[in-house]
């Protein structure tokens, strides 16, 4: 998919609140605790933007929220739908 196919579907995602618009802050969700994670890692599931899967030779970055939404993205998926909720 092209660049711009991503970045129009992430700004789609992005107004459907299919992707989440925040980082897991808990500063920023008021909470006491460090709930919130990120990994990163090296293969396996599916991106949250582009919706193929992510393959054993593929980065990835997986945000976890507090009530329990977690989404994964391709390394270059991760920074388009990074830029583009910055600039919503």
């Amino acid at each position: 998919m092209k660049e711009e196919e991503l970045r129009e579907r992430a700004r789609e995602k992005l107004a459907s609140g299919a992707l989440p618009k925040t980082l897991p802050s808990p500063e920023r969700l008021g909470l006491d605790q460090p709930i919130p994670r990120m990994k990163i890692g090296a293969g396996g599931g599916i991106c949250a933007l582009c919706e193929a899967a992510i393959g054993e030779a593929d980065t990835w970055c997986e945000y976890s929220y507090p009530d329990g939404r977690v989404t994964r993205y391709h390394d270059g998926c991760d920074t388009i739908w990074d830029e583009e909720r910055q600039g919503m």
